[in-house]
């Protein structure tokens, strides 16, 4: 599910269900322009999904038989899980999961709508599984150990006394491109201070991945193997989803895990001078 345009609307103006019904869907349509940078990315997700929320609550409070309020609380839950994917939040999995087993049992669901909470059960099983992963990884110093894309041997043990960012993207990922110019910033600022950079490429054509990076000044290491989201180091690390930005202290302990936009430079800073 994609941002779409933030059309703040006055809902009372939907005066039937089928009006209001068409206002959720052109909620979805998709941005009528694409955000310049990551922080406008956020914003427009953010306003998008207060947009959405707003629109389906009404939805459901005002026509609690119509059988589409299954199908407007699982786009409401799709959308609240999108907005705590960018601002690093983590939903309550049991909860979550809850309503989406109430939603699928329904008797007058869509097959649609059904499907839908479906599949979306899987998605938040995996990021439950994920989140444990990720908090038994914080809880002992991060091994990561590779030969990058240029030949150069990666050892995080020997970079114990430094600030690291492990960067889990790829060029075909929109938001990691847009990312790009303010972890190339923060590098150049903060690497004479002890901060380097590991890149886990998740990309398939390494020319490609060779030819963006020289491109956009990322001169750090990064590790290649063409597979995709079957990335060795991502896979190992239960990885779900891109851009992934882990900020490692001078001891090797995972400490921010969305290192991004006009936070990562601060996050940067803080361990620095731990």
């Amino acid at each position: 599910l994609l941002a779409g345009v933030c059309r703040a609307a006055n809902l009372t103006q939907f005066t039937t269900a089928d009006e209001l019904w068409k206002h959720i869907e052109q909620l979805q349509e998709g941005p009528a322009t694409r955000p310049q940078s990551e922080e406008e990315m956020v914003t427009m997700i953010k306003a998008f999904a207060g947009d959405v929320v707003a629109a389906t609550t009404a939805f459901e409070t005002r026509y609690p038989t119509d059988p589409r309020r299954w199908e407007s609380r699982v786009l409401r839950i799709e959308v609240g899980l999108l907005q705590n994917e960018v601002t690093g939040q983590q939903p309550d999995h049991a909860a979550v999961l809850s309503d989406l087993e109430t939603v699928a049992a329904a008797e007058d669901i869509s097959p649609f709508a059904k499907r839908k909470a479906k599949a979306l059960a899987r998605q938040v099983r995996q990021q439950q599984a994920a989140a444990a992963k990720l908090k038994e990884l914080q809880s002992k110093p991060l091994e990561l150990k590779f030969t990058a894309v240029d030949g150069a041997e990666v050892d995080l043990a020997k970079l114990r006394g430094k600030v690291v960012l492990v960067d889990f993207w790829a060029t075909w990922c929109g938001p990691c491109v847009l990312e790009a110019p303010n972890v190339v910033a923060t590098y150049r600022k903060y690497r004479p201070k002890g901060f380097e950079i590991v890149g886990i490429s998740l990309d398939k054509d390494k020319e490609q991945l060779l030819a963006f990076a020289k491109k956009a000044g990322m001169t750090w290491p990064q590790y290649f193997d063409g597979k995709v989201w079957e990335n060795e180091i991502s896979t190992r690390f239960a990885v779900r989803g891109i851009p992934a930005m882990w900020l490692v202290d001078k001891q090797g302990f995972v400490r921010e895990t969305n290192a991004r936009g006009s936070t990562l430079a601060a996050q940067v800073e803080k361990l620095l001078a731990e």
